[in-house]
C-alpha cells in the first residue's frame, strides 16, 4: 500500500482544486469528490485527467469495475451517456454501493 500510496502523491496534486475537488487514495482504490458550484467540469477534468496519469504510468484500467455517483439527477443523466476519451466506453453511475466495509445512498431523496 505504500508503493500506491508513493506512486498515487502526484496525482493527488493534479487532481485537487482548493474547495472543490478533492482526491483520495482508500488503499488501493481511488476517490474524487466534487462539490460546489461547476463541480461537474471540475469532476471531468480530473477524470479525465485520472485516466490520462494512470495511463502514463502504465495501470491498466477496468471500466467494469469502475463507476461514478453524485446526488443530483440531471448531473448523473449526463455522466451515464458520458464516453471517457482514454477508455472508450461510459461508466457505470450508481445510487448506491457497497465500499470498506459501508452501504453508501447517493440519491438525495433516499436520505
Amino acid at each position: 500500500m505504500l508503493i500506491i500510496a508513493l506512486m498515487m502523491r502526484p496525482w493527488i496534486l493534479l487532481s485537487n482544486i482548493d474547495g472543490l475537488m478533492n482526491a483520495r487514495v482508500l488503499a488501493d482504490d481511488l476517490l474524487l469528490l466534487g462539490v460546489g458550484a461547476n463541480h461537474l467540469q471540475a469532476f471531468i477534468h480530473a477524470f479525465s485527467r485520472t485516466h490520462e496519469y494512470l495511463h502514463d504510468i502504465g495501470a491498466k484500467i477496468s471500466a467494469d469495475k469502475s463507476f461514478i455517483f453524485s446526488n443530483d439527477a440531471p448531473i448523473r443523466a449526463y455522466l451515464r451517456h458520458t464516453v471517457w476519451p482514454h477508455l472508450h466506453c461510459c461508466i457505470d453511475v450508481v445510487l448506491h454501493c457497497r465500499d470498506l466495509g459501508a452501504h453508501l445512498h447517493y440519491d438525495i431523496k433516499h436520505w
